[in-house]
């Protein structure tokens, strides 16, 4: 888990881009993925650049097209915008009539995942209010599909983001299920991993405060062992278990620990993730 305190926004940005790519690719190698962004009609609403929600939202599908790589293996991957037509015009304006913009959002290749979707030769999905047989048609569908609210979504970004290589993709995997588990399962998952991090980082900050209160300069793991034992650590682990983690804290991808031989000593800390499970559910 490298330190993020040198790094810059842009940076950030760029390994969240590329987290949300990763997951992305690995769920649409089991399910279509659809990703509707609804309601962007948003009047008088522009960032500290002046940039207005719907161009930001554009922006960010053209970003995500030209970074996701899918697959032979892939069921699809399909952005959805909704908007007003006048809403549709004024993008094309802001982004000068670009063509390659219209092609990423408009191109050929959506006809490709349109006729996968709905059938070849069929015209794509139009916009209707919802009467009885369309409610029971869209209940029929959300069950053979796995769902996850943005809001888990984020969640698993940054975690993914705060603490690199956190996220197992071939784990998460496993917790996919078809709706209307999908959510919960993922939401284990995350669980899981933030307790994760929560030992580990009860083992740095144990390490930090053995070596102070004996005036030592490193630990072995028998020592350290018999005070985890006794210190109200989050989960209770076996010896192995606790030199385990010791040696992945102590590994270049993570530098929470130093190494000499068998002996441990501390290097930085590792703050545990303060994320409200309730807000995911």
């Amino acid at each position: 888990m490298p330190s993020q305190a040198n790094k810059t926004n842009q940076d950030r940005e760029g390994e969240a881009l590329k987290s949300i790519c990763q997951i992305l690719n690995l769920v649409s190698r089991y399910y279509t993925v659809i990703i509707c962004f609804d309601e962007i009609d948003t009047l008088n609403n522009c960032d500290e650049a002046g940039n207005k929600t719907e161009e930001i939202i554009v922006n960010l599908v053209k970003r995500l097209y030209d970074s996701i790589q899918q697959s032979a293996a892939s069921k699809g991957i399909c952005f959805l915008t909704v908007m007003f037509l006048d809403t549709w015009q004024e993008i094309v304006k802001a982004f000068g009539k670009s063509q390659s913009l219209i092609d990423r959002l408009v191109g050929p290749k959506s006809q490709i995942l349109i006729d996968r979707l709905v059938g070849p030769g069929k015209k794509p999905i139009q916009l209707e209010y919802l009467d009885g047989d369309s409610i029971i048609e869209l209940v029929q569908c959300w069950h053979q599909m796995a769902i996850i609210n943005p809001e888990t979504l984020e969640k698993l970004v940054q975690l993914q983001a705060k603490y690199p290589h956190s996220i197992d993709l071939w784990q998460l995997k496993s917790y996919l299920q078809p709706a209307p588990t999908s959510n919960e399962e993922v939401v284990k998952y995350l669980e899981m991993v933030e307790e994760k991090i929560r030992v580990r980082s009860h083992v740095v900050e144990l390490v930090r405060k053995y070596l102070a209160s004996t005036n030592s300069s490193t630990v072995g793991i028998e020592q350290l062992y018999g005070a985890y034992v006794t210190s109200g650590a989050p989960q209770s682990l076996t010896q192995e278990e606790l030199s385990e983690i010791m040696i992945e804290l102590s590994s270049p991808l993570t530098g929470y620990l130093g190494r000499e031989g068998t002996s441990f000593y501390f290097l930085r800390k590792l703050y545990e993730p303060q994320m409200n499970t309730d807000e995911r559910r």
